[in-house]
């Protein structure tokens, strides 16, 4: 055959049984780069890499670029060709739906499960997909509501296959109101009339930013976005707002003073030049 796709570890499997010989491979291709990091797959792909020969092009592709994705992608290539490797980032503009309304809540750290908490309870809330950009965090969230009565699941990386698509059928049917997911694990996710997601962590990047409210809105409805953010957050708050071309609307919520405070947004905030 001329092309084969398949999954880490069904690879390793046919490998282990020789069924399959990569002697005449001449191009490995690594897609969904950062999902695959985040499912736990990088002691798969080591031993497939290991398996191949050595003259051969490597492509990977990834969403996003974080540094286990990079960390990844330097031995994805031959050590004494790293030098000569090219690397391709595409910025799409894309912008945020008109019908999502986006607003923020400053906060400090450690009162932000207090705060999500009491937006669910007293604004009744619906249904809420709630974004944390690390999987402990999420398992950690979901323990820090169900503590105050409310009752959440989790969808990221150390989930099994079965135990997510179970995850995400409840909170598709309603049956499960309050979602916490990592962005690459819930890419992706179409919930038809979702109401709100909360970035609970706000991300690295502005397109994921835009990626991730945009689970809300869809088919013309209307959606909410709202984004806790803490002082550490200023940085990337600029270049979200940067890419959105305007100051996200800041609203204060009873009972939450702010010890650490964060500044007012500065569109013209250069990340470079104020590290």
């Amino acid at each position: 055959m001329d092309i084969l796709v398949a999954t880490p570890g069904r690879l390793l499997d046919l490998a282990h049984q020789h069924a399959l010989h990569f002697d005449e491979l001449k191009v490995l291709v690594l897609d969904e780069a950062d999902r695959m990091v985040d499912m736990g797959f990088v002691d798969d792909i080591h031993k497939i890499i290991d398996r191949l020969p050595e003259n051969r092009q490597n492509l990977l592709f990834s969403a996003t670029m974080t540094d286990d994705v990079r960390a990844l992608a330097y031995d994805f290539s031959d050590s004494k060709m790293t030098d000569l490797a090219s690397e391709i980032s595409i910025s799409p503009n894309i912008r945020a739906a008109a019908n999502i309304k986006q607003w923020l809540i400053t906060v400090d750290k450690d009162t932000k499960s207090a705060l999500l908490s009491h937006l669910i309870n007293e604004q009744e809330w619906d249904q809420a997909l709630i974004f944390t950009e690390k999987k402990h965090n999420a398992a950690k969230l979901v323990a820090q509501l169900e503590k105050r009565g409310i009752t959440a699941d989790s969808i990221h990386g150390d989930r099994s296959q079965a135990m997510r698509e179970k995850i995400l059928a409840q909170f598709k049917s309603g049956e499960l109101k309050y979602l916490v997911a990592t962005g690459v694990a819930a890419r992706g996710l179409d919930i038809g009339e979702l109401s709100r997601v909360v970035n609970y962590d706000l991300p690295f990047k502005p397109e994921e930013y835009v990626h991730r409210i945009g689970r809300t809105g869809r088919a013309g409805a209307s959606g909410e976005a709202i984004s806790l953010v803490d002082m550490s957050d200023f940085k990337n708050l600029c270049a979200i707002e940067r890419r959105l071309k305007s100051i996200i609307e800041r609203k204060e919520i009873a009972g939450f003073p702010v010890r650490k405070a964060v500044p007012e947004s500065n569109l013209n905030f250069n990340k470079q030049s104020n590290r």
